[in-house]
């Protein structure tokens, strides 16, 4: 598995990502985030902390999935932790291939918060 996700008692979902990611780990996280994206709708967007100090690489499927997630409706903003130059550029490439604006990186889980609930 190369991610886990868990709930804070803030009620915010939190994904870490660990090793590498392919196509078929990218479908696999996109399933377990359905439970969560399933109570959005577009008064109340789904929104995510994701950590990626650990992550590996990201296959170019995965990086096409994460650009499909991304053009879901119910998908709000998505703070990014830890996150080193290649994980900004997949950033980078995933907002531009679905067309918004919603992700931005931060150093502290307080500040991520802040901007989640802002």
């Amino acid at each position: 598995m190369a991610y886990e996700l868990s709930t804070g008692a803030d009620g915010i979902v939190r994904a870490t990502f660990i090793g590498d990611t392919d196509k078929d780990d990218a479908l696999a996280y996109h399933k377990d985030l359905e439970q969560y994206m399933d109570k959005a709708n577009e008064d109340n967007l789904f929104n995510l902390i994701i950590y990626v100090d650990q992550a590996g690489k990201f296959s170019a499927e995965a990086r096409k999935s994460f650009s499909q997630l991304n053009d879901d409706p119910r998908m709000g903003r998505i703070a990014y932790l830890g996150a080193n130059r290649f994980i900004r550029v997949i950033t980078n490439f995933v907002q531009k291939a679905s067309g918004r604006n919603n992700m931005r990186f931060f150093d502290s889980e307080e500040e991520a918060v802040s901007w989640l609930n802002g």
